[in-house]
């Protein structure tokens, strides 16, 4: 989304909402161990309880096969989805993403949401599409790392 420029970009929480489904669709089905030494489970996001999206997607994935997408859900039940997931995130993580070291640093949109939307800082969309790949790597290997 937007152009290969310095422009801030306004992203709606629903447009967010949309990727964060993407991403934990597969995630949110039963995992099988495949020494069947136990019952199937759903990937634990947190050290605690489960993260609430994972629970809507897993929720609204129940009666879909393996193959299958977000979109292929009902409308309805998409739009349901959609708007729970949305409404999370405005909460957690869009309010703390941006916490480092116990404190707030605005680096990538003021911390401020207004109508459900918020405001990359100018030129933040065109790093993240630039360098896509390498985030994508380093949030990956990162993640990798805390499971091993």
């Amino acid at each position: 989304m937007g152009e290969d420029t310095d422009d801030p970009l306004i992203l709606h929480t629903r447009q967010i909402a949309e990727k964060y489904i993407a991403y934990f669709w597969r995630q949110a089905r039963p995992y099988v161990p495949a020494a069947g030494g136990g019952e199937p489970a759903i990937l634990l996001q947190n050290k605690g309880k489960q993260a609430a999206v994972v629970n809507y997607v897993a929720e609204a994935r129940t009666h879909y096969t393996a193959g299958s997408t977000p979109r292929d859900l009902p409308k309805k039940q998409f739009e349901r989805l959609l708007g729970r997931v949305a409404s999370k995130i405005e909460g957690m993580p869009l309010k703390r993403l941006q916490r480092l070291a116990g404190g707030d640093e605005h680096f990538l949109y003021p911390n401020v949401i207004r109508d459900h939307t918020i405001t990359l800082e100018p030129g933040v969309s065109f790093c993240f599409r630039r360098f896509h790949g390498l985030i994508h790597n380093l949030v990956k290997g990162a993640w990798l790392h805390f499971v091993r």
